[in-house]
């Protein structure tokens, strides 16, 4: 119905759905090895705790800076507006 052709159409499909499922999967794996981690001694636990915590803390501040300049970008070619 969209005129697409069926290999690009497919490659396109992948492309999208992939990332999304290889994250998944990622998770998964995360959460059996936090629970494995459950049995580890107290020390342990905190100090990937608070690991996860620094590296939550770095990979938010790189994408919301990224997301700062995306939008200041984004302003900046915006044509002005055409008012009477």
């Amino acid at each position: 119905s969209t005129g697409v052709r069926l290999w690009p159409y497919l490659l396109g499909t992948f492309a999208g759905i992939a990332p999304r499922t290889l994250f998944g999967v990622w998770l998964g794996v995360q959460a059996q090895d936090i629970a494995m981690a459950q049995s580890r001694d107290r020390t342990t636990q905190i100090v990937l705790l608070v690991l996860g915590l620094v590296i939550f803390v770095i990979v938010y501040k790189i994408l919301s800076r990224w997301a700062r300049e995306a939008l200041a970008n984004a302003v900046r070619v915006a044509p002005p507006d055409s008012q009477p």
